[in-house]
């Protein structure tokens, strides 16, 4: 699901942790399946993956890493396919929150570019990503909490990642609001992963 903003919308002052945190449980849905297939997720929403290579012109002046906009009503997520697995996740991730919590509303890459370097979405994409990538119930719940490192590779996410991950896990944790459905769902990759931690 895409969230429809006014064209216009003022950029906040400070992040909005709440709106990041509402929107976060509406968007994760019982078809999101971890680890999550980020790609499954643009397919759904029709939005468009485009790596680097794909075009002559250097996209690395805009973002070593990745960035989205919006271009006649269709959504493009560019990135550096050059850097490591778990950074492009992050990456993709990190603009599927810049989507979806409306932080493009502009089709011009440059204005974009210039929008996002703004602290305040950054920190709200941030949020939303690690939430995305690894939802704190999946977490908190476990019977004993795995090195960040071995957690890192269950979620095809780097070491540096989790460990950002446990430090706001309990913030996280009682803020976000799940449907049943999907807290049910959580529960089961919890089962999971604790017969994995076993042998991990």
């Amino acid at each position: 699901m895409v969230y429809n903003y006014d064209e216009y919308l003022k950029i906040p002052k400070y992040p909005r942790y709440g709106f990041v945190y509402y929107v976060l449980g509406d968007f994760i849905d019982d078809t999101i399946n971890y680890p999550v297939d980020l790609r499954d997720i643009c397919d759904k929403n029709n939005w468009k993956l485009i790596p680097y290579t794909s075009f002559d012109w250097k996209l690395y002046s805009i973002s070593s890493d990745g960035f989205s906009f919006v271009n006649n009503g269709e959504v493009c997520i560019f990135y550096n396919e050059s850097q490591m697995t778990e950074r492009i996740n992050f990456t993709i991730a990190h603009e599927i929150g810049h989507i979806v919590l409306g932080h493009l509303f502009t089709n011009d890459v440059l204005s974009h570019n210039k929008l996002v370097k703004n602290n305040v979405l950054e920190i709200e994409a941030n949020v939303f990503a690690r939430n995305l990538l690894s939802p704190a119930p999946l977490i908190v719940n476990l019977k004993q909490l795995p090195s960040p490192k071995k957690f890192a590779k269950k979620f095809n996410v780097s070491e540096q990642f989790m460990n950002i991950r446990y430090q706001y896990l309990d913030l996280d944790y009682k803020s976000v609001k799940y449907s049943d459905r999907v807290v049910e769902k959580f529960k089961h990759y919890t089962n999971e992963i604790n017969l994995i931690s076993v042998h991990m």
